[in-house]
Parts: structure tokens; C-alpha cells; sequence
């Protein structure tokens, strides 16, 4: 499985991948206006929000899987986007893999907390989320025809940029308690979230 940045060209699959997803939920509504055009140039859309966007391809070719990270309008901030995971190779690592190559990316960019929002009709990518250090933060907010609720992921200074992301340093829980998560990057590889259904 070859994991690389991904780029304009990959808008098309990538939107053909999340409609598969959003395709297992009955009433789930088809990807919405706001990130169809996010999709239509993924490669440039995040690298203009100082962010990454990265692909896996599958072994028979295509697409399997895909990630983004993009800045916020706090310096210390990023928000995790579209990590989703073709069903076939869920359980075997990629989604990890993809979430480990976001995380270095925003620890590089001086990143002290990840975002993200998940629908809440996804309960096994919720528990992905908590399994890998995320904590659910309060409230929910209207997302197309459902609602969507919002996970955190502290960081620390603890560990450099560019080594493995340590577990007991990663994922802190955002109101100071708990236990986090271990994320190692492959070697070799400086850049290559779904709702992981």
C-alpha cells in the first residue's frame, strides 16, 4: 500500500470515496455543496490552509483511503479532515498510518491541539477517535442531515518533530487527565480522518 501526498487530481476519487461511506448510513445525505468543492481541489484547498492532504493507493489500483489536516484561525490549532478508509482494509492499519502523517505534519507547524468533527451516527469511527487519544468535547452542531460532534487531541513539546509520536506524550486529554496514544511514522517517509466507519 503506497502512501503519497495527494494532489488536485485525486479530487475525484477521493469524493467517490466518501459517498461510498456516507452510502453505509441510511439517511445519510450525499456529500454536501461545501465539501464538494473542497474536493474538487484537495491538493491545493489544504496547502493553502498551511495544511496536508494525502492519499493511499490501493494494491488493484484506484484509491483506498485518504486524509487531511488543515491550519485554523488559532496559530496553535489544526483541524483533521476526510480520514476515510475503503471497508476492505479497515482493521488493517491504514487509517492509523494516514492519522499518523497528519499528526507529524501539524506537530511541524507548531501545533499544540488537533480538532476534528464526526458525525454522530459513526460510532465506530468514534471509537477509532478515542482508541488513538481523541477526547469528545461537549455539544453538537447541525451537519447536513444529522448533527456532527467535536473530538480533541492535545499535544505536547515532549516529543521532536519527526519521531515516533509517543504515548505517553501524544494524546493528552484536553482537560489535563488521561492516558494517550502511540502514532509511529514509517521510516523514510516525511509526508505520505473518515469518518472511519
Amino acid at each position: 500500500m503506497k502512501v503519497r501526498d495527494g494532489t488536485d487530481a485525486d479530487g475525484r476519487q477521493v469524493a467517490a470515496i466518501v459517498e461510498h461511506m456516507l452510502g453505509e448510513y441510511s439517511g445519510c445525505a450525499a456529500l454536501d455543496r461545501a465539501r464538494r468543492q473542497e474536493l474538487r481541489a484537495p491538493g491545493s484547498t489544504f496547502a493553502a490552509l498551511n495544511g496536508g492532504f494525502w492519499v493511499a493507493e490501493g494494491d488493484e489500483g484506484g484509491l483506498a483511503g485518504c486524509i487531511a489536516i488543515a491550519a485554523t484561525d488559532s496559530a496553535e490549532t489544526f483541524e483533521l479532515h476526510h480520514l476515510y478508509v475503503l471497508p476492505r482494509l479497515r482493521g488493517s492499519g491504514l487509517a492509523m498510518r494516514l492519522l499518523a502523517l497528519a499528526v507529524l505534519h501539524a506537530r511541524r507547524h507548531g501545533a499544540r491541539r488537533i480538532e476534528l468533527w464526526a458525525d454522530t451516527r459513526f460510532l465506530a469511527g468514534q471509537r477509532f477517535w478515542e482508541r488513538h487519544g481523541f477526547v469528545r468535547l461537549p455539544g453538537t452542531r447541525p451537519a447536513g442531515d444529522g448533527e456532527e460532534c467535536r473530538y480533541a487531541l492535545m499535544l505536547d513539546r515532549a516529543c521532536p518533530p519527526g519521531v515516533a509520536l509517543s504515548p505517553s506524550r501524544s494524546g493528552q486529554n484536553p482537560s489535563g487527565r488521561g492516558a494517550s496514544v502511540r502514532f509511529r511514522a514509517s521510516p523514510g517517509r516525511r509526508r505520505s480522518v473518515a469518518p472511519l466507519h
